[in-house]
């Protein structure tokens, strides 16, 4: 036996995986494959020292790929004693598990499985939340000011009425500086009083001022 890797993997597919990877990547052949107690299974394979360590990095990365909690440990022992031969099976062929063994595996890989599903389904709820929260807060600020007057930031109550954006849509013609000067949340609840502006609605809070300002500028001045 000139080296021997071993891959110890959570779970049968993970280490399916591992196997499958390290025949296809590397002159090595399938030493033994051994399941613990706890949904743990080991494979080995044996080969030339720089074969078989290429074929258990390549086994790492696949499985990490799966899950990085699917990967328990990796190992490589070049030019292993030949008294420890004793300790493996002879061969894929001689590898026996009982009822009890194979059950609990089974289970384990199941669970694990499950688990991801549930982190992946989680990741994705917050995400919408968070979107229909921002939503409903800018609805709601809409509801209770349905009269405040969104088109000027100056304070001064008598400043000239050319220094003022003008918001209405039948005044037209309000300039691009106009526009700047304005705030961005202004800016989204103008484009949102507008039922056929070309940014749809639940996306208008996704838009930067910049683009937001070129949307408005186009809409109110196109021919």
């Amino acid at each position: 036996m000139k080296a021997l890797g071993l891959v110890e993997t959570h779970g049968l597919i993970a280490s399916i995986e591992a196997l499958d990877v390290m025949l296809k990547t590397a002159e090595v052949q399938l030493h033994s494959r051994e399941f613990v107690r706890g949904g743990l299974v080991t494979v080995t394979v044996v080969g030339d020292v720089g074969a078989v360590k290429t074929a258990v990095d390549a086994a790492d990365s696949a499985v990490r790929n799966l899950g990085e909690e699917l990967l328990c440990s990796t190992h490589v022992i070049p030019r292993p004693d030949g008294s420890i031969e004793g300790l493996f099976p002879k061969g894929p062929e001689t590898i026996r598990s009982d009822e009890d063994d194979v059950e609990e595996l089974m289970k384990e890989t199941e669970n694990q499985i499950d688990e991801v599903k549930s982190r992946s389904n989680q990741n994705d709820s917050d995400v919408t939340d968070k979107h229909d929260e921002v939503d409903s807060e800018e609805q709601s600020a809409e509801e209770a000011n349905p009269t405040e007057d969104v088109s000027t930031n100056n304070p001064t109550d008598n400043a000239d009425s050319a220094d003022v954006p003008k918001t209405e849509t039948s005044e037209g013609g309000i300039t691009e500086d106009e526009l700047k000067n304005m705030k961005v949340v202004d800016l989204r609840n103008m484009a949102k009083k507008h039922s056929d502006f070309p940014i749809a609605r639940k996306d208008i809070y996704r838009v930067n001022k910049e683009k937001l300002i070129k949307a408005l500028f186009d809409y109110f001045n196109k021919d």
